[in-house]
């Protein structure tokens, strides 16, 4: 209760936004199976990285949702929501279709969706701007991880390849 104080608190929420945000956490948490304090970390983490309370509450059902089906941390995959939203220009009423497209990725391949959520927020800034965008950008960036993460070792060094590899892309 105190954490979801301090964030609304960030947020700048009135009383009854207040009340709404505690009932509606409530609420995802019954309708994904997660602990409250989880959806609430997620929320947390949208908030402080600068959207409004309205928005990151747009944003947490499929979070916490993708989270759960993906059994990947719930602050993993709203960070990646936001770099969706905010690198590629994702809305939030397309962000379940992102989601989609890279858990349908994650399964035809060896990167998963839950390594996806931790890459993607410090990778899509860079994709950005080097012209990915949209839709067509996040499943150009998830084919790229996906050949790959074929020739190495790990997640993280494919991660690492394709960092380098927008880097040297002029």
């Amino acid at each position: 209760d105190r954490k979801i104080t301090r964030i609304l608190i960030t947020a700048e929420a009135g009383a009854e936004e207040a009340a709404r945000t505690k009932r509606t956490i409530t609420d995802i948490a019954r309708e994904t199976a997660l602990p409250i304090g989880q959806v609430v970390e997620g929320l947390d983490s949208l908030v402080a990285a600068g959207r409004t309370l309205p928005d990151a509450m747009a944003f947490l059902p499929s979070v916490a949702r993708t989270a759960q089906a993906a059994g990947a941390d719930v602050v993993d995959i709203a960070k990646s929501a936001d770099a969706l939203g905010v690198s590629l220009k994702i809305p939030v009423d397309s962000m379940e279709e992102a989601f989609d497209r890279m858990a349908k990725a994650g399964k035809l391949g060896k990167f998963e969706l839950k390594d996806m959520a931790r890459s993607l927020p410090s990778l899509l800034p860079l994709a950005a701007s080097k012209g990915f965008q949209g839709m067509e950008g996040l499943t150009q960036v998830v084919t790229y991880l996906q050949m790959i993460r074929q020739g190495t070792g790990t997640a993280d060094e494919a991660a690492d390849s394709f960092r380098d590899m927008l880097g040297k892309i002029a």
